[in-house]
Parts: structure tokens; C-alpha cells; sequence
């Protein structure tokens, strides 16, 4: 629009001087002779058909700008609603991944709670199983005790046994011999002897096999007691294994925590605005930061005070800045840089303020994807004045 500007003022000139000097000649030419010649008016008639054809081209042109204005804002309005229609999808596609992501961590709660009664009532089977099993040592405890004294006995009566058939050979030798010897009196006494000898030997074998049958209990009891340990073993095993899943699902629902909150960081945009001046003049060195140690605007941003006294701003919030500088000098041939971290990503030119009083603005505006801890920072290319209160810096978070 200034280059159409321009244009359309350099015709009107042109079309000016060329009138003034046509009226200048033509009063030249009335004062020398006092009459108007019919070269006169066809020069008149050429101009007005010039100056109507001037008018017709700038009419033209003007309707031709207009065209062009008009389409211009057709295809600004329909880059903002395609604009507007990618936001709208990008927001609710992250609105069913939140709610997906929302359902599935109320799943996995639900699973846990499940999982930890479970784990519940495995801890109190645990403890009932481990008092069972401490009784069942106790038990264990006292059948040794009694087997030990069990095998003490049977040890003691077969040996009573040994001596007590050794006692009975030995009545047998010597009924033998009393049976030749005595008369048959005495061989009935020897035969009621006898029949007492063999009734103390049932009872010494009923006594035995009472020990024996003693023995067999304990063995089974025994092995009772062993299927009860494996058991045991055996609940213990499938407690740890829930205890390891249980720790499984904890380390999955932080992970569901954690990716619902970097969605929620995703989703909404938090905002973040800085506008800060200086507050006087003041003189700088050659590549030397340029302070703006005077807040307008401070939206979502801590570290205010750091960036006024050293001029850096410090990103705390990833994502899409725009960075705005205005600097103004009276210094002659003064420029600038822009600064991220320590790459220059913009330069500026002020302007030549030689031979004036007066001061001149330098001015730009980029844009730059900021992560965290990255900085933006305005370095002077050269020693040069800075008009605080008219130097200021602003970064704003788009995206």
C-alpha cells in the first residue's frame, strides 16, 4: 500500500508541473503577442485528453487494487476458518484421547482395588495358615517327643522280650529235664508253667504290635504334617506373585497418571506474556545485553525479576513465541541482534541519525519454538545510546 501511495503522488506531480508549465508557456506566449493561435488550443485539448487518460488509468488501477484487497481478505478469512477448523479437530481429538485415557485409568483403579482386597484376604489366610502352622510345629514337637520316648519303650520291652525268651529256653531245657525226672504231679505242674509261659508270650507280642501300629500312626502324621508345610510353601508363593502383579499395576497407573497429565499440559495452552521497558537512557558497549528492567505485562512467567536486572528471559513453558523488540538511538549507523541461547535469529538496522538531533526506532518481530531453559536475549552489534523509556521487549506464547 506505501508503493501505490507513492506511485499515485509521483503521476499527480508529474501531472502538476506538466499544467504549470504549459501555463507558464501559455502565458509567456499571450504576453508576447496578445492572442491565442490554434496551436493553443490543441495543446489545451492534448492535455485535457492526457489528464483524462491519466484519470482513466488511475481509476483503473485503483479498481484493480481494490480486486485485489478484496481477494486478499477472501483468502485471509478462509486461512483463518481452515485455521479455526484444525484447532477444532486437534482439540477434540485430544478430548477422546483424555477420555479413553480417563476410562482406562478408572479400569485400572477398579482392577487395583480388586487386586489389593484380594491381596487382603491373602495376607489373613497367610496369618491364619502361619498360626496353623506354628500349632502344627508345636504338634510336630511333642509327636517327636513321643516317638522318641515310643521307640525308648519298644527299644526297652524287646529287650525284655530277648531276655525274657532266653528265660523261656531256659525253662524249656530245664522242663525237658524235669520231665524225665519228676513224676507226673510234677509234669502237670511243668505243663501249667508252660501255659503261663506261652500266655506271657501273647501278650508280649499284643504288646508289640501295639508299638508297631504306635510307629505307623506317627509315620502318618508325619506325612500330614509335611503336606501342610507344602501347602503352606505354597500359599506363600502365590503371595508374592500378587504381591509383584500389585506392584505391576502400581507402576502402570503412575504411567497412566503420567501420560493424562502431559495430555492435560498438551491440551490446554497455558498462557504466557512478558512486556517490559527500559526506564532511562543509557549507553552501551559493543555486544553488551540490553536491559529492560521496567515490567508492563507479566502473564505466567516467575522469574520476572532475573530478567529485568540481567535482560535475559529464561523460558519456563516449551512452545511457540512470538519475540517483538523496538530499540531507540541517536547513535549513528546503530543495529542489534537478537539472540536464542547463543544463536542470532534476528538483525536489526536502526537507521543513520548523522547530522540530527532527532533519534530513530529500529523495530522487529520474529517468531521461534522455545523449549525449557532455552533464552531469548537483544545484544548490541555496536557501541550505540539507548532510549530506555522508548526501548522495549516483548514475548508472547502462542502455541
Amino acid at each position: 500500500m506505501p508503493n501505490i501511495s507513492v506511485y499515485i503522488l509521483v503521476i499527480l506531480l508529474v501531472y502538476i508541473s506538466t499544467i504549470l508549465g504549459f501555463l507558464t508557456n501559455l502565458n509567456q506566449s499571450l504576453s508576447a503577442t496578445n492572442a491565442l493561435t490554434d496551436n493553443h488550443y490543441i495543446t489545451i485539448i492534448d492535455f485535457l485528453a492526457e489528464e483524462k487518460q491519466a484519470r482513466r488509468q488511475l481509476e483503473q488501477f485503483a479498481t484493480q487494487l481494490q480486486h485485489e484487497l478484496l481477494t486478499v481478505k477472501q483468502e485471509v478469512q478462509s486461512l483463518k476458518r481452515q485455521n479455526d477448523s484444525c484447532k477444532t479437530k486437534d482439540l477434540l481429538i485430544a478430548e477422546n484421547k483424555t477420555v479413553v485415557l480417563r476410562n482406562e485409568l478408572m479400569e485400572i483403579k477398579n482392577q487395583s482395588s480388586i487386586l489389593n482386597f484380594q491381596l487382603i484376604d491373602l495376607k489373613e489366610n497367610y496369618s491364619d495358615l502361619y498360626n496353623n502352622y506354628t500349632q502344627l510345629q508345636l504338634v510336630h514337637t511333642d509327636l517327636n517327643h513321643n516317638y522318641s520316648q515310643l521307640q525308648l519303650a519298644s527299644f526297652n520291652i524287646q529287650s525284655e522280650l530277648i531276655l525274657q525268651r532266653n528265660d523261656s529256653m531256659a525253662l524249656d531245657a530245664d522242663l525237658t529235664s524235669l520231665f524225665y525226672t519228676y513224676t507226673g504231679e510234677k509234669l502237670n505242674n511243668v505243663t501249667t508253667l508252660q501255659d503261663g509261659l506261652s500266655a506271657l508270650n501273647r501278650e508280649m507280642r499284643n504288646a508289640l504290635s501295639q508299638i508297631n501300629s504306635l510307629v505307623r500312626n506317627t509315620e502318618i502324621r508325619k506325612q500330614d504334617f509335611l503336606a501342610l508345610i507344602s501347602e503352606n510353601n505354597n500359599m506363600k508363593s502365590k503371595l508374592t506373585l500378587l504381591e509383584s502383579e500389585n506392584e505391576v499395576l502400581k507402576n502402570e497407573t503412575a504411567s497412566s497418571f503420567s501420560a493424562i497429565s502431559e495430555i492435560g499440559n498438551r491440551c490446554i495452552l497455558k498462557q504466557v506474556a512478558v512486556y517490559a521497558c527500559g526506564n532511562s537512557d543509557a549507553r552501551y558497549s559493543r555486544d553488551e545485553v540490553i536491559k529492560f528492567n521496567t515490567g508492563k505485562t507479566v502473564i505466567g512467567f516467575g522469574s520476572s525479576s532475573q530478567f529485568y536486572s540481567s535482560g535475559v528471559f529464561r523460558t519456563e513453558n516449551a512452545g511457540l513465541y512470538l519475540v517483538s523488540s523496538t530499540i531507540m538511538s541517536d547513535t549513528s549507523q546503530s543495529h542489534y541482534h537478537i539472540y536464542k541461547n547463543n544463536a542470532e535469529i534476528a538483525y536489526v538496522y536502526i537507521g543513520d541519525a548523522c547530522g540530527s538531533s532527532s533519534s530513530f526506532t529500529g523495530s522487529m518481530v520474529v517468531a521461534v519454538q522455545l523449549n525449557v531453559g532455552d533464552t531469548v536475549y537483544v545484544k548490541t552489534a555496536v557501541s550505540m545510546g539507548v532510549h530506555g523509556t522508548a526501548s522495549c521487549l516483548t514475548l508472547t506464547k502462542i502455541k
